[in-house]
């Protein structure tokens, strides 16, 4: 007889929603998902993508084994069971702790494929109970304003966003809500229904754009110099004062000299914004209208000017008074994650002699280590072929190594580079507790299915490894290999989350999501705003174009998200996978492509010295000339085009410069 049951599921990939889901589980397996209604923020709703969820289980493209493949590259996969794998690895283990007296020879490279607080961090917890090992570490997303933001004001908390339907003007910088933050465009609709008004700055005109009252468009780096221009105008009209800039801000002294040497007009040309646009920004931003609501996206600042414009915008709204005003803020970056205690990783301490290494630069660095050098490399929750820039160095470094594995859902073209590939569980077969980056909430997510195969949550696969080491070689691991899932949970729900949450057990999630109440006692609170930088103020940090030879090249390409993909995750799934485009396009101004002999439906080459990827050519007169636009996908992903290798050094911890890449366009021959 058919029995059917609701559970409660959370989406967990690197989204601002971390949308809570009710999934309709029929014979033992989901069929269908709808949006939790008692979730504040996507309040009963899902994207496309969260609607596709169900075709994850029964997808034909699951991993759902253990395989070995050998040799490497050699698309010769061999059904092993767990207990092979976890003797192949543990050989690997073994042998270079033998060899070198440390497990810094093992490294793992792992980013936010899941963001589930128990699986997202239980193999890092694994590495931690080995010891010193070598990590990657840093934020290949929003790194760069973080820090931009934590150096000027010291904490980085933000507003529940939801009340963002209380503005009375939102001015988007370099963010595209409409879709890659659907949930937050009904806050911002009601502002609009309640008289506020929507700006949105960008130098291409976005779905966001389309949506608003005001659209600026702006040269790519633009966006810190059209701030920097609307202060300056603010000034000169008598409504931002010098003096109390000088006197009330640490580096104000210096910010308004090197402001002072910049004239308005160089500022516009710079922002490549028209000034009548500069002006209505400066009316929006005058401190004696209501508060402004800011938000800087995380677009902006994957290019090498992205700290500059991060602090510039976030200045602007400081010396209007909108930054802490009540009913203004600005919204970049909301870190619940980092305080949620008893991770499987932060339980581990971590081990002297651990050697971190920046997303940026991990496969370029890793390969140069000495004493001892990687032997072996770990991937989860992560493609870095199809995500990360220098996919040659990456490709010639796996090619050196003794072992690599790789836990996944599918195979992606990393696993496809690997020894040993474990298949992991989707988000129906497993428990977690998920925040997010955006919203204040606080979600379960329980099993709604057994795991299909032989599949194991990154959690089961960290406790029964850590288990088989200490079989082989007792006191090996120090994971906490003795605690299920349950018992996480408890751990995970202690004193401070029970005050911060208003609840006692994560039992009480069963009943659905809740919102933050209180701020966590080890927040970053905010300081007195610091502008200054290392010549003066920020302003005069202003980096430096390209150091290589692609700033000769004709286009600056921008690869924003996709309504339908986050980078190579939704490739191919089923109900998804079908309303994409079946062709992949890059949009060009028409002078442009005119001048480069290009047609509308010509097949074309963008190409610079890193490599080339294949697009079909379609015409946009609203973009800025120079300017190509194309969107991020698994195949011919553009990062086939990124090179961070001579790029000048970045600081530790900023994000990647996808934003960055300049190249050539040209017809592909014979494509007419």
């Amino acid at each position: 007889m058919s029995t059917t049951q609701t559970v409660r599921n959370v989406c967990p990939r690197n989204c601002f929603s971390t949308c809570s889901l009710l999934t309709e589980v029929k014979d033992g397996r989901p069929v269908r998902v709808k949006g939790d209604p008692r979730h504040g923020f996507n309040r009963g709703k899902l994207c496309a993508k969260g609607y596709a969820y169900p075709a994850y289980d029964a997808d034909e493209n699951r991993l759902l084994y253990p395989l070995r493949q050998y040799p490497r590259h050699s698309g010769r996969f061999q059904r092993i069971t767990w207990e092979e794998a976890f003797a192949d690895i543990a050989a690997q283990l073994f042998a270079s702790f033998d060899r070198w007296g440390t497990n810094k020879a093992a490294a793992y490279h792992a980013f936010s494929g899941n963001l589930g607080i128990l699986q997202n961090n239980a193999l890092k917890g694994l590495f931690r109970g080995l010891g010193a090992h070598t990590a990657v570490t840093g934020n290949p997303c929003l790194g760069t304003g973080r820090e931009a933001l934590r150096k000027q004001q010291g904490g980085e908390v933000t507003e529940p966003p939801e009340r963002m339907a209380e503005a009375r003007a939102v001015v988007i910088w370099g963010a595209n809500p409409a879709v890659t933050n659907i949930h937050q465009m009904k806050f911002i609709h009601a502002a609009r229904d309640r008289g506020g008004e929507l700006a949105v700055i960008d130098p291409v005109f976005t779905e966001s754009a389309k949506a608003a009252d005001v659209y600026v468009q702006l040269a790519p780096d633009g966006d810190g110099w059209a701030a920097a221009a609307v202060i300056k105008l603010l000034i000169e009209q008598g409504a931002v004062d010098e003096a109390a800039i000088e006197a009330g801000i640490d580096g104000g002294d210096a910010f308004v000299r090197d402001l002072r040497a910049l004239s308005w007009e160089t500022l516009v040309q710079r922002s490549g914004a028209e000034a009548g646009a500069i002006a209505h920004l400066a009316a929006l931003y005058h401190p004696d209208e209501q508060p402004v609501m800011t938000w800087i996206g995380y677009g902006l600042q994957r290019s090498r000017a992205g700290a500059f414009a991060v602090r510039a915008i976030d200045a602007l709204a400081v010396v209007t008074g909108h930054r802490h005003m009540p009913g203004g803020t600005v919204y970049y970056f909301h870190p619940e994650q980092l305080h949620v205690p008893n991770q499987p990783a932060s339980l581990h301490p971590l081990a002297d002699g651990v050697r971190e290494i920046d997303f940026r630069t991990f496969a370029k660095e890793a390969a140069a280590l000495t004493d001892p050098p990687v032997e072996m490399l770990w991937l989860f929750s992560r493609n870095p072929l199809a995500q990360d820039g220098d996919r040659t160095v990456w490709k010639e470094w796996l090619r050196s190594l003794n072992l690599v594995v790789t836990s996944d859902l599918t195979m992606t073209e990393t696993a496809a580079c690997s020894d040993i590939i474990l298949p992991a569980t989707t988000m129906f077969e497993h428990h977690d507790l998920h925040v997010s980056y955006w919203n204040h909430w606080l979600s379960l997510n329980e099993p709604a299915a057994s795991p299909r195969g032989e599949a194991r949550s990154e959690l089961a696969t960290a406790a029964s490894f850590s288990r088989y080491l200490n079989a082989a070689r007792p006191g090996f691991s120090r994971f906490r290999d003795d605690l299920s899932e349950t018992d996480w949970l408890e751990l995970e729900i202690d004193t401070e989350m029970q005050r911060c949450y208003g609840i006692q057990s994560w039992q009480d999630l069963r009943r659905g999501p809740v919102q933050r109440k209180e701020p966590h006692a080890g927040e970053r609170l905010f300081r007195r705003p610091d502008f200054s930088g290392k010549n003066g103020s920020f302003l005069a940090d202003r980096p430096s174009r390209t150091t290589t030879a692609d700033r000769t090249r004709n286009f600056r390409l921008l690869s924003p998200q996709s309504l339908l993909r986050i980078h190579s995750q939704f490739a191919g799934l089923k109900g998804v996978s079908d309303l994409a485009e079946a062709r992949a396009y890059v949009y060009i101004h028409p002078a442009d492509a005119a001048d480069q002999g290009v047609n509308a439906g010509d097949t074309v080459l963008l190409y610079n010295a890193s490599g080339e990827i294949e697009r079909t050519a379609a015409l946009n007169a609203a973009l800025i000339r120079g300017v190509l636009v194309t969107s991020q996908r698994t195949e011919d992903a553009v990062n086939q085009l990124a090179n961070t290798a001579d790029e000048e050094a970045a600081p530790a911890g900023t994000s990647s410069d996808f934003f960055e890449i300049r190249c050539d366009l040209c017809a592909k021959e014979g494509s007419r």
